[in-house]
């Protein structure tokens, strides 16, 4: 299968999946920043995955095989 470009089916089912989502802005300065990205990376998580952990400590994912996960981390048994 070829890439085909970004189609409009593409464009439709990026809108259905953004119109699930809210997005929050947080001001932070430089070393506020820098400080919550070395915490992120030495627990081995993307900032944002980081930050919904602490905030939302028992969000349950579906990962990408559609499993149940705690956190982002892909290799872990699913829940049962």
């Amino acid at each position: 299968m070829s890439y085909e470009g970004y189609t409009e089916k593409r464009k439709a089912s990026n809108k259905n999946y953004l119109d699930t989502k809210e997005r929050i802005t947080l001001w932070l300065s430089k070393e506020e920043k820098q400080e919550l990205e070395a915490r992120a990376a030495a627990a081995g998580k993307k900032t944002g995955t980081y930050i919904k952990d602490i905030i939302l400590p028992n969000r349950v994912i579906k990962g990408s095989r559609g499993t149940l996960l705690d956190g982002d981390q892909e290799d872990q048994e699913p829940k049962k």
